[in-house]
């Protein structure tokens, strides 16, 4: 799966050591036409914890284009998708923002964005504003492929409830339940079996469980080998935020797991 990462150090960003009032009258100041502030920049920091909330706020009300793209072709909704800055991102939802413009390096919209980092109050967000969440990247991969892949078990649930396909296979034929068991996302792979995806569909002459598998996952291959069988999902595991952050510090953990993730 191709990096969704954008790099927030490059020439043009605000430091996050910026006040945030201070960074919003810098940009005004830089700025011959308020249309012309690079919002961008202004999320380019480590939350609204620090103010920017109320500098991204007062940009928008002097007439910053919400819409305003970096030089890379990176808009203000991809980077508050990435970094999980649901009132930002709700605030440029608002203003009039494009939530389905994609991100040129990889083909990646705000919603993969987040499904990929698992953040799903910015996929409620993206969904409540009727943004594309079966949008495809440039491999052909969906939202939900990413959160189950990372096993991003709030985020899949998220997208799976908002009606996002949970069979949707990328451009080398791989579905998100191919994703999640050659990952060993246990909980991932519950989701989406309960969700209706298919556990007898092979990538490459490979079903879900021989994936698992595969890559040593022998639970996740026990149950993908009985749901194949019995034709019925084993009960999903409930979705809390322990859950979330216990699926969460595996990914970390794994550092080798997306090379495993079927491409």
């Amino acid at each position: 799966m191709a990096t969704t990462a954008i790099n927030l150090q490059q020439e043009g960003y605000i430091p996050v050591s910026i006040d945030a009032a201070e960074a919003a009258q810098r940009l005004l100041r830089e700025c011959t036409s308020n249309r012309m502030v690079h919002v961008t920049r202004l999320l380019a920091v480590d939350g609204v914890d620090n103010g920017h909330g109320d500098a991204l706020r007062a940009l928008l009300v002097a007439g910053a284009d919400p819409d305003r793209a970096a030089g890379d072709g990176c808009t203000p909704c991809l980077i508050a998708a990435q970094q999980g800055h649901a009132p930002l991102l709700e605030q440029l939802l608002k203003a009039g923002a494009d939530g389905d413009r994609a991100y040129p390096a990889n083909g990646a919209a705000p919603a993969f964005m987040a499904a990929h980092n698992g953040h799903a109050r910015a996929l409620r967000i993206l969904a409540l504003a009727k943004a594309d969440l079966n949008r495809r990247n440039d491999r052909g991969a969906t939202p939900a492929f990413a959160a189950a892949a990372y096993g991003h078990a709030a985020a899949l649930g998220t997208l799976l409830a908002a009606d996002a396909d949970a069979d949707a296979a990328d451009d080398s034929g791989a579905s998100p339940l191919h994703a999640a068991a050659a990952a060993g996302r246990a909980t991932t792979v519950a989701i989406l079996l309960r969700a209706g995806a298919d556990p007898g569909r092979p990538w490459r002459g490979r079903p879900p469980a021989a994936l698992a598998a595969d890559n040593g996952h022998d639970g996740v291959a026990a149950t993908l080998e009985a749901a194949a069988k019995d034709g019925t999902a084993s009960p999903a595991h409930e979705v809390t935020p322990e859950l979330e952050n216990r699926e969460v510090g595996v990914a970390a953990r794994d550092d080798g797991a997306a090379d495993r993730v079927p491409r």
